[in-house]
């Protein structure tokens, strides 16, 4: 089977590149697989790819820059207004950006073809008319409510064009079943879903006796809750006396600078450790002894299952994606959103009881058997082929 993936720049580092990398990879042992890689500045993946799969760069993929759609597209986001199909149509997805995307496609002779954005899935929707006879899927990599129903992606100013659009898919997987109900309650779609594998393997897990908490995430501090994050710090070193410990940020992003000046603002810099963005994360899981996520919304959560894989136990809010994987009290614990202090008082409980985190280590551990990538390619090869279209 000849397989492309439509989505992001390759070159960008984020969670979304390095599930399609580990998904496509795995195909390419039975398929051939082609990436099209839209608005890529560079010729390489930041996360590697097998030889086997081929990575297009597709540089004249741009929004219609008609000084009328342009205006379109600017009232809508300030107003936050749902537009009509036609003229989200028009501003969005003009018919030359269809066509050219289309036509790499037929080039390709693609059996199958994965919109792996929320944007590419729509885009691939409205190319079904043009491709009669290839299979196409949506993949959707966070929550329908951020989506559809808050500005953040700013999909809630398309969302009847999206509606129409997702319908004409073959298929369309979400991360949880959470959001696969969503879009057959408010969008009559019957959607399935498919977890995010694990990226990796690790024989060695943590002894989870160092005092070292982790973050690792995209440094956005609307949507990874950064400056939730510090201020459980300061209340956990400052105030708890937790001095001894240490917490280890890993990433970067558009709040790099934010996540420095809180640091400093919160006078913490003698325990709170920026890294950046690392490649190699896997040394970093196995020396921390619990793993922390303050994100306000978070479609899966891939960091969570690796620190898992790891033999960490997790502290998350209760948001849709960690509370499909977390088992509360099992292998992580789960506070409600957005209670800064009940997150303080279950990260004290790990750091003070070390049989406690080591038992819900062993149980993340087993939890993160279930992410398995072979697991989780048995699944993708259903959809593909549609022998099961609704998982």
């Amino acid at each position: 089977m000849k397989i492309c993936f439509i989505g992001p720049s390759m070159g960008d580092c984020g969670g979304v590149q390095r599930v399609m990398a580990v998904i496509a990879n795995g195909l390419s042992a039975d398929h051939e697989v082609t990436m099209i890689s839209l608005d890529n500045d560079t010729e390489r993946s930041f996360y590697p790819l097998a030889d086997k799969v081929r990575l297009v760069n597709y540089n004249d993929y741009h929004y219609n820059k008609n000084w009328i759609a342009r205006g379109i597209r600017g009232l809508a986001k300030r107003r936050q207004k749902v537009l009509p199909a036609s003229l989200a149509k028009y501003a969005y997805f003009p018919e030359y950006l269809i066509d050219g995307v289309c036509n790499l496609v037929k080039q390709g002779e693609y059996d199958c073809v994965i919109g792996s954005t929320v944007s590419s899935a729509v885009l691939v929707g409205l190319m079904k008319e043009k491709l009669p006879g290839v299979r196409l899927i949506g993949w959707h990599h966070n929550s329908y409510e951020i989506y559809f129903q808050t500005p953040v992606h700013g999909f809630l100013i398309q969302r009847k064009l999206s509606a129409i659009a997702l319908r004409k898919l073959d298929a369309l997987i979400t991360l949880t079943a959470h959001d696969a109900g969503k879009y057959q309650e408010q969008m009559k779609i019957n959607a399935g879903y498919i977890y995010n594998p694990l990226s990796f393997s690790s024989q060695q897990k943590s002894t989870l006796t160092d005092k070292i908490l982790l973050f690792v995430g995209r440094l956005e501090r609307k949507q990874k809750g950064t400056d939730m994050l510090l201020d459980i710090a300061e209340e956990l070193f400052h105030h708890r006396g937790y001095g001894d410990w240490k917490l280890r940020i890993i990433g970067n992003g558009s709040g790099y600078k934010d996540t420095e000046e809180d640091i400093r603002r919160h006078g913490l810099e003698d325990q709170v450790e920026l890294l950046g963005e690392r490649e190699e994360v896997i040394p970093f899981y196995r020396e921390a002894s619990v793993f922390v996520s303050t994100s306000r919304w978070e479609g899966f959560g891939l960091v969570i299952t690796e620190a898992m894989e790891c033999g960490l136990p997790v502290v998350s809010f209760r948001t849709d994606g960690p509370s499909e994987i977390i088992r509360d009290g099992q292998d992580g614990i789960l506070i409600d959103n957005y209670r800064k202090g009940q997150f303080a008082d279950a990260l004290e409980r790990l750091m003070t009881d070390e049989e406690l985190r080591k038992r819900m280590g062993t149980a993340a551990t087993e939890r993160a058997e279930e992410f398995n990538l072979a697991h989780i390619l048995r699944k993708w090869e259903s959809v593909l082929t549609g022998d099961t279209p609704y998982l």
